[in-house]
């Protein structure tokens, strides 16, 4: 199954990429509400956030979103990690999305 809904705002990906094609273009690039469509492309850039299940468009719960931490290292002797979102499943249509 293909995805209809923006992970980040839950808009439908029809809707946004009319509302981008709309927009006047500057630097190569139209924007529309933290989504960035470049030139002669057929997809779009989001604001790079997991809020909502691309497939229901349902707002998600940390329960639902999978993440494991990476270490970066230390500074100033201490251990540093990061953590990084590596999936989630939606309770609501039960589509599960790995990364």
């Amino acid at each position: 199954m293909k995805p209809k809904y923006c992970e980040c705002c839950g808009v439908t990906i029809i809707t946004i990429m009319k509302n981008l094609k709309k927009q006047k273009p500057e630097d190569g690039k139209r924007k529309w509400k933290g989504h960035i469509l470049f030139k002669d492309k057929k997809y779009f850039y989001g604001c790079n956030t997991l809020a909502y299940c691309e497939y229901c468009s349902k707002k998600l719960d940390d329960e639902e979103i999978r993440s494991t931490f990476e270490d970066r290292g230390e500074c100033w002797g201490a251990p540093c990690s990061e953590e990084i979102v590596t999936g989630y499943k939606c309770n609501n249509c039960g589509e599960e999305v790995e990364y």
